[in-house]
């Protein structure tokens, strides 16, 4: 995720560096190791960064946040918040766009097995209300 340079931090004068670097680590990343997962983050452009983002490589979106919840961004604080962009549906539009589709829970618990099968072993499970991995034991 590019910087943002924030007012009251040591960084707050600095100049953002620029964008394609963090398209280019994203390219890097996809090329190196195919089948993790890379975040294309909300918060540095909004909606209209992300395409550019997915399209480096990048394949979850992160900073998702619904209008009128009083919710706010950490480095755009408001950007494309209140206008809806930054819902569900909003980054649903931009997928479908760039040929793409959002994955369902089995999917992203399909993945996750294939990635950890050694948990699928002690019988874990994804919890479906937060989407984090645990064990059936609580570990």
């Amino acid at each position: 995720m590019s910087l943002v340079p924030q007012r009251g931090t040591p960084l707050a004068g600095q100049s953002p560096p620029p964008q394609l670097k963090e398209l280019l680590s994203i390219a890097v990343i996809r090329l190196a190791l195919g089948n993790v997962l890379i975040p294309a983050s909300l918060d540095i452009e909004g909606i209209t960064g992300l395409k550019k983002r997915l399209e480096a490589g990048a394949n979850v979106v992160t900073s998702i946040i619904p209008p009128r919840t009083g919710l706010a961004g950490v480095s755009q604080s408001s950007l494309d918040i209140e206008a809806g962009f930054r819902t569900v549906a909003g980054v649903t539009r931009v997928l479908t766009e760039l040929g793409l589709k959002k994955a369902s829970l089995q999917e992203y618990q399909d993945w996750l097995l294939a990635q950890k099968p050694e948990l699928h072993q002690k019988g874990g499970v994804v919890n479906e209300s937060r989407h984090y991995w645990r064990t059936a034991a609580g570990n």
